[in-house]
């Protein structure tokens, strides 16, 4: 009998030892990351959560465990969240998290770097409601259920309180896919893969990093464009053309992204800040993170070689990459990087959320379109070379939005309008810098590069000096009268593969033009060409697309006036 009973005595004592050290332990909430790109704290000050949040942005609340009582990571662990905003609780509270934890030990003493940040895994993670607006409360509660025993359970929650969630608009970008033909052997077509760029993996980096809830990522219009040169030796004039087509569309885009197939360009991709448009790659290893690079270039950052001082978290993982961005991984600024080296530092994030180019218009909700003034502007472009010297081209007056170019604080040229008898107009002082390269750091090349400027349209200029240093780079002169320009067809319908044909009263050469088109009577509008010099162009009816509200614009410009043709009411079949 006494055999028998010994086994039950030692596993009462078993049990009873077993017990009696889980209700040693305490679980608290040690503190609540709210995260949407990067977070981060500041310790002497005892704040968290110090990063300003964007409004109806994917947003992840990171809840890291505390505990005492036991010496060894606590398995099994949950906890909920509740959201409320203006004391109300919200639409989708209470969170549960992505799933339960094994609570890491805590360490043992507090860093900016949180060493637990590093791993998905230990913290209990939930995605949170849209939000919008400030007043927003988060409270979280570790072991909600009591399915682990406790010594305390009044401890078990944290309040994390004030958040606010700006506003910042949606922006419009169209990206453009190149037909890339230097040489007369390459196949035709020669584009970057459809699946590559297309909305949602294309622009999945930017998605990511930028400090916007979402993105109007729109294909341009019209066929591919085609770039017969080679690309290395003619990126200024590739900038310049795309800086005029953005000009030329209406809706026009905050920016333009071109696509090239593969990656032909030495320094993987190029932006001219100044006319808004950047090209890049197909290069599998790279092609996401150099879109949102030189997207970078456009809001005003240049390159650095930083690491992340923060862990980051991509809430969605659109990349594939892990949703944990850890230290070791490279600021998006950092030059000739790959898409799994890279994500975004806090400078650099700061510097994205304070463009004015995102800020909400005045009392308004999230917004695809930037609010500004209408009416004629004079759109001019010029290349820069590596020797220095410098070429104004045709420029062209437009109407739209008038967001003249800002004078730079930092400038490296100067433009200078003066009337006919030489008195000053205007004076801009704007920076031309060459565009950062993007590829291999130890080796730079020398490239062209563009600048594109928007100035008030005088009725009286009499001629454009480009300056740097005291020096006169270049000057245009306008001539006395404005070109005239007349119809030679089409007529009334375009059918299947045709031709516009105008004709000039100026020498041959001597004009500029442009051909913009509009398939429901001037509600929108695109550019067929750009900067031709002879007067026809040969058109598809079946790229158009039918439609009989058709209307077909050419802009001849032969230096400083701008005439415009119009043919309306066109039927396209």
């Amino acid at each position: 009998m006494v055999r028998k009973k010994m086994p039950l005595l030692v596993l009462f004592c078993f049990c009873f030892s077993v017990v009696s050290l889980f209700a040693q332990i305490d679980l608290t909430v040690d503190r609540v990351e709210i995260t949407q790109v990067i977070q981060d704290r500041n310790l002497a000050a005892d704040q968290d959560n110090i990063i300003r949040l964007v409004g109806f942005k994917n947003t992840v609340a990171r809840v890291y465990v505390g505990f005492t009582g036991s010496a060894d990571p606590v398995p099994n662990v949950t906890a909920l969240i509740h959201v409320y905003q203006d004391d109300v609780e919200v639409d989708g509270s209470p969170v549960l998290p992505d799933g339960p934890i094994t609570a890491p030990v805590p360490p043992a003493s507090r860093t900016r770097v949180d060493p637990r940040s590093s791993s998905e895994n230990q913290t209990i993670n939930f995605t949170l409601p849209p939000l919008m607006g400030g007043n927003v409360r988060i409270d979280a509660t570790v072991n909600p259920d009591r399915t682990i025993v406790e010594t305390d359970y009044d401890n078990n929650s944290l309040t994390v309180d004030g958040l606010v969630f700006e506003c910042r608009r949606i922006p419009d970008l169209v990206y453009q896919p190149i037909n890339y033909r230097p040489t007369a052997d390459y196949p035709n077509p020669n584009l970057p893969d459809v699946d590559m760029i297309a909305p949602g993996v294309g622009d999945a980096f930017v998605r990511g990093i930028y400090p916007i809830y979402d993105l109007n990522y729109r294909l341009a219009p019209g066929t591919p464009l085609e770039w017969n040169q080679d690309i290395n030796r003619s990126s200024g004039s590739f900038q310049t053309q795309m800086a005029i087509r953005r000009r030329m569309m209406d809706p026009m885009p905050d920016f333009m992204y071109s696509w090239f197939p593969g990656n032909p360009f030495g320094g993987n991709g190029q932006a001219s800040p100044s006319g808004m448009v950047a090209f890049g790659n197909t290069d599998a290893a790279r092609w996401q993170r150099t879109f949102a690079h030189e997207i970078g270039h456009l809001f005003g950052r240049g390159h650095n070689s930083r690491r992340l001082d923060q862990v980051g978290f991509y809430t969605e993982d659109q990349l594939g990459l892990g949703r944990v961005k850890g230290t070791n991984l490279y600021d998006i600024m950092a030059a000739g990087r790959l898409t799994n080296q890279a994500w975004i530092d806090i400078q650099t994030y700061n510097a994205f959320l304070d463009r004015p180019i995102l800020f909400c218009p005045s009392g308004g909700g999230p917004n695809k379109t930037a609010v500004t003034d209408m009416g004629n502007y004079l759109f001019m472009t010029g290349t820069l070379y590596p020797d220095g010297t410098a070429r104004l081209n045709p420029a062209y007056t437009l109407n739209g939005r008038t967001d003249y170019t800002m004078p730079s604080e930092d400038p490296t040229h100067w433009l200078i309008i003066q009337d006919g008898a030489g008195a000053e107009l205007y004076r801009l002082p704007f920076d031309a810098r060459p565009a950062e390269y993007d590829g291999d750091i130890e080796n730079p090349s020398t490239v062209e590069s563009s600048f594109s400027l928007a100035v008030p349209a005088f009725d009286n200029i009499g001629r454009l000096i480009i300056e740097k240093d005291g020096e006169v780079l270049d000057v245009m002169e306008r001539r006395a009268d404005a070109p005239t320009i007349a119809w030679d067809s089409p007529a009334n319908f375009i059918m299947g593969k045709d031709k516009i044909v105008w004709s000039a009263d100026a020498a041959p050469g001597m004009l500029t033009y442009s051909v913009q088109y509009s398939p429901d009577n001037g509600f929108t509008w695109y550019p067929l060409a750009i900067d031709l010099k002879e007067s026809i162009l040969a058109i598809d009816g079946a790229e158009l697309g039918k439609t009989d509200r058709g209307i077909i614009r050419v802009l001849a410009t032969d230096g400083l006036n701008t005439t415009v043709l119009e043919r309306n009411g066109l039927n396209i079949f």
